[in-house]
């Protein structure tokens, strides 16, 4: 590469003898000669490199070789690191303890899953999964409470119900289950009983899904064990999704949605205490009367409603602590000596409300007995049906309410509080379609 020529005297562009012949017209400022177009640009170049090796030289002193310079890199990424950890150190502290204490939550549909406490041999007796965007999916045992919300995910389980406390036999055991915008699907897993058709399709793969080897996890208790006669209470709500299965209660059950649907299939428990040998039950069992107020309620806004209340489910008799138990009724005390703290007759009650448009179909056993009032108002003002068989029937002219009556056998003994006659039940949606029947 030549150098530059420099000249005492000013070159213009208008100099033929100094630019090789060539005849620039217009006289410009005193320029510099290259010899082409590439020295300029390595020229250009070079004064950049020039640049970022001075400033290096000037930060870095003497170049480095490169065992140094990776030496240096790595040393920048660890003090990275561990910068990043000392920050993040808390929060993923925390986010380990929350995966640890929800790992028994993450349940397998394959075998019996670990429940909260388990194998430990004293189960906590009070159950609580609260959750946010995640589902709660699984077995869970019922012993005292069992209370799973979560705000955006959907909850699929079988509840399991357990022993009571032997101190403390006569404790409710509830069941709360809530989610904003997601499902819920739900199925009580009781000796003898199939999961309802109505169920989820994921309820049905876990209530018939097949233990390990067959085998059930040793450290369970056995659900097919006889249910403590105590109160059983559900409650279950969603704001927009729907609630779908099968529910099994003995005093309460109420279910609410605001948008979504209800598909459930409502199980009585009535349980059953041996008599004694004075010859006053002719098959020395007898049934008892309801130790509460009986409640049912389902109600919903523009969602639509399907419920049927079954024939009730007679668990395995168990005898009480303290020797048989006689009915209660009136002033009688119980097989423990102790008064009655209920109403001599219980009120027994039923409504299956919608709010706004939305249908109700509701289905009573063939041994139910009892009054209906059935309504659709509103600006609607669907259609309203009430039959069954041995059902007595009273509408009004435009049939947007009817009462309806089914009297108890009298040859037969009453075997539940849903075949006394006593049970009054309102089904009425404001605008929407309403029918009621008994299957005879």
């Amino acid at each position: 590469m030549q150098p530059p020529v420099y000249t005492d005297a000013p070159m213009y562009r208008d100099d033929p003898s100094k630019q090789g012949g060539v005849d620039i017209k217009e006289k410009g400022d005193p320029i510099i000669v290259w010899n082409s177009v590439e020295d300029v640009e390595d020229r250009s170049n070079s004064r950049r490199c020039g640049v970022f090796r001075r400033a290096r030289r000037a930060y870095f002193g003497e170049p480095q070789s490169i065992w140094k310079r990776v030496a240096f890199v790595m040393l920048k990424i660890v003090l990275l690191v561990g910068l990043v950890g000392f920050f993040f150190k808390g929060k993923l502290h925390g986010a380990k303890k929350t995966c640890t204490h929800s790992k028994p939550h993450v349940l397998s549909t394959q075998g019996w899953p670990e429940h909260p406490g388990r194998p430990h041999p004293s189960p906590p007796r009070d159950i609580k999964v609260n959750k946010t965007t995640s589902s709660i999916l699984g077995k869970y045992p019922l012993y005292d409470s069992l209370n799973l919300t979560t705000t955006t995910g959907s909850i699929a389980v079988i509840i399991e119900p357990q022993p009571g406390q032997p101190d403390e036999p006569d404790k409710p055991a509830r069941v709360l289950l809530k989610t904003d915008s997601g499902s819920i699907s739900v199925a009580f897993r009781l000796p003898g009983l199939a999961a309802s058709s109505g169920s989820a399709a994921d309820i049905h793969s876990l209530y018939h899904d097949q233990e390990v080897d067959g085998k059930e996890d040793s450290t369970s208790t056995d659900y097919r064990t006889a249910l403590a006669p105590r109160p059983y209470e559900i409650e279950i709500h969603t704001s927009s999704g729907s609630i779908s299965g099968q529910l099994a209660f003995s005093n309460r059950v109420h279910i609410s949605t605001i948008s979504g649907s209800i598909s459930a299939n409502l199980v009585p428990l009535i349980f059953t205490y041996p008599g004694d040998d004075d010859g006053d039950d002719d098959d020395g069992d007898y049934n008892d009367l309801p130790l509460s107020n009986i409640s049912i309620i389902t109600s919903t806004k523009t969602g639509s409603t399907q419920v049927s209340l079954a024939e009730p489910y007679f668990p395995p008799p168990l005898p009480p602590p303290g020797g048989p138990r006689r009915a209660l009724n009136g002033d009688d005390k119980d097989g423990r000596g102790r008064k009655p703290s209920y109403p001599t007759r219980p009120s027994i009650t039923a409504k299956h409300i919608a709010a706004g448009t939305g249908s109700l179909h509701v289905t009573y056993p063939p041994s139910w007995a009892g009054r209906i009032q059935a309504a659709s108002t509103g600006t609607g003002k669907g259609h309203v049906l009430v039959g069954g068989e041995g059902v007595l029937v009273r509408s009004t002219a435009n049939e947007t309410a009817v009462e309806g009556r089914r009297y108890p056998d009298e040859e037969e003994r009453a075997e539940w509080w849903g075949a006394t006659g006593e049970m009054n039940v309102t089904v009425a949606s404001e605008g929407g379609q309403v029918n009621f029947w008994a299957r005879g």
